[in-house]
């Protein structure tokens, strides 16, 4: 690989990367927005949800409605907490990836190689198409041995004498 190609491949490489980071960025504001939306439908449906009871009691209704708003509020807090981890784990699976290929294109048999990488849940594939079992073997240690990585699913076809594609 000559100076110009290696130059070339690293400022690809930086350009993914920052794309993902992005990406995850404009989850995080997304979820906020949906958030906020889901707080406000519930408020809003929380009237239409109390059940009126046939006869009772003051109390009786009283209690009932503390119960159904204390529900509300526990449902609530649920979605707010999915959806931070779920912004929180879109974030993290980014960097996993960007720390992957950084790995892979640093690496001695794998730099010159078209890995594709995803991540989800802290689960790293790989994915394309290599020169050998050793490049494809190679790939998948250095993957396991990035910071963050929980398992990595090997999905690398083997292509001899140079007839793997980009």
């Amino acid at each position: 690989m000559t100076n110009a190609e290696s130059k070339l491949r690293r400022a690809r490489w930086a350009l993914d990367a920052g794309k993902e980071k992005d990406a995850a960025v404009k989850m995080m504001r997304g979820s906020r927005l949906i958030l906020s939306a889901l707080v406000m439908m519930m408020v809003a449906a929380m009237p239409a949800c109390v059940e009126q009871p046939e006869a009772g009691s003051a109390s009786q209704s009283m209690r009932e409605a503390g119960d159904s708003a204390a529900n509300a509020a526990s449902s609530t807090g649920q979605v707010f907490v999915h959806a931070y981890q779920s912004a929180a784990t879109a974030a993290t699976d980014s960097t996993i990836t960007a720390r992957v290929k950084a790995a892979l294109f640093n690496g001695q048999l794998t730099a010159a190689a078209p890995i594709h990488v995803t991540t989800v849940a802290g689960v790293v594939t790989l994915d394309g198409e290599v020169q050998s079992t050793d490049v494809a073997e190679g790939a998948a240690q250095l993957a396991q041995a990035t910071v963050g990585v929980a398992s990595v699913r090997n999905e690398l076809t083997v292509v001899p004498d140079g007839s793997a594609t980009n």
